[in-house]
């Protein structure tokens, strides 16, 4: 079957939805912030755990569990919280788990929500010759990520899948809160200035006429990731791609070989980022599994700022990877351009 017609978004009918499902609260009390509601087809029971198995690194706390009675066997809802260690794509962090758990991922897609994105992924799994059906929506609440989880063997998910998607777009969280997960650590200088995730330590060198950061992973790194933000004054910079061929043949003259350069659509930095020019990224090595090269290039307030991360390559140290993604988005929502004449 077509991934977009096992994941696909039917509409909401408000009237029927109030004769088929049923909305229910519940309340943890031990973490007020993960109480949650969540709409649930009226022939589902409810399960909760009797107590609650302390979390290991990559494995959700079970907060609740909604199928058929009495063994709530076949299509079931199964909400739980993870504390996010590091700052993360949510998306790429759920990735990574059902990757590691042998899913195919089939489906990812953000929607907007009251306290922020709200992240919704889909996937399957052949376990013996039986195709298994997953899907989640997730909700960010500070460093705290909570889902809900619809599942279903592949011919049972076909005939329930409208009321399972259902219950999860209407899932919500009590008390969402914003925040990163990390403290951001502020970083001023002439030029610039820009915050980073407080696990990377970032030093810069330079005046009013250039000047050049560099941030590294500081602590639990696998292989490690940088980080470098160049900004000059406009009026003495080279043109933005002229400064991109530089970055591009002083990598290759110092031995890296790269694959081919591409254009990274990033539509909500270019509608939010004064004077944002655009992303462009290429791989690193023969297979391009040795790493992964991005250039993020920006003018404003009469300075050119283009920034460079080298990281490893999705799927390889990919936790380094989520991690370094992550701090490049951070560094470019927080960069803050100072016209020369008024730097610090």
């Amino acid at each position: 079957m077509n991934d977009d017609i096992l994941f696909r978004h039917p509409e909401r009918n408000t009237e029927a939805l109030a004769q088929s499902h049923e909305l229910r609260c519940i309340e943890v009390n031990f973490d007020p912030g993960a109480s949650f509601a969540v709409p649930v087809p009226r022939s589902m029971a409810t399960a909760r755990p009797t107590r609650h198995i302390p979390e290991k690194e990559g494995r959700p706390l079970p907060l609740a569990v909604f199928g058929e009675p009495p063994s709530l066997e076949g299509p079931r809802l199964l909400v739980s919280s993870q504390t996010l260690q590091w700052e993360v794509d949510p998306l790429e962090w759920i990735r990574w788990l059902w990757t590691n758990e042998g899913w195919r991922i089939a489906w990812t897609q953000r929607h907007p929500g009251p306290n922020g994105p709200r992240y919704e992924v889909g996937a399957l799994r052949e376990t013996d010759g039986r195709v298994e059906v997953r899907r989640t929506m997730a909700i960010r609440s500070g460093a705290r990520l909570v889902r809900c989880d619809a599942s279903a063997s592949l011919p049972l998910w076909s005939r329930h899948h409208d009321a399972l998607w259902h219950a999860i777009d209407g899932f919500q969280l009590g008390q969402a809160t914003r925040g990163t997960v990390e403290s951001l650590v502020a970083h001023e200088g002439p030029l610039l200035g820009f915050a980073v995730p407080g696990s990377w330590d970032a030093r810069g060198q330079g005046d009013e006429t250039r000047i050049a950061w560099a941030a590294v992973l500081d602590s639990d790194a696998q292989r490690g990731a940088a980080l470098k933000m160049h900004a000059q004054p406009l009026d003495q910079a080279p043109r933005a791609s002229e400064r991109r061929a530089s970055l591009w043949r002083e990598l290759k003259s110092s031995g890296v070989s790269l694959g081919a350069v591409l254009t990274a659509e990033r539509s909500e930095f270019a509608e939010a980022v004064p004077g944002w020019l655009g992303q462009w990224q290429a791989a690193i090595g023969g297979d391009g599994r040795d790493g992964v090269v991005v250039l993020v290039q920006r003018e404003d307030e009469g300075v050119a700022l283009d920034t460079v991360l080298m990281a490893p390559a999705a799927g390889t140290e990919h936790v380094d990877w989520m991690r370094a993604t992550r701090a490049l988005d951070v560094v470019i929502a927080t960069s803050q351009p100072r016209p020369p004449s008024v730097a610090a």
